[in-house]
């Protein structure tokens, strides 16, 4: 399984892709967060991954399970 570490407030935290899709999913759904910058900035995501995880949902326009 592809694992990727990204540096949080919390310290460092290895998560897979589906974990990293489903946080930026829960982010939107839970705050309305609509922009890019707002949502890696919520999550702790780079932004190029969080586009993305977006444009992901949008395409299945579904729950990223």
């Amino acid at each position: 399984m592809y694992r990727t570490l990204t540096n949080q407030n919390q310290g460092t935290m290895s998560q897979t892709i589906r974990e990293r899709g489903k946080k930026v999913f829960q982010t939107l759904k839970e705050n309305s967060v609509k922009g890019i910058q707002a949502i890696a900035a919520a999550t702790g995501i780079p932004k190029s991954s969080v586009y993305r995880h977006q444009q992901a949902i949008v395409r299945r326009n579904q729950h990223p399970d």
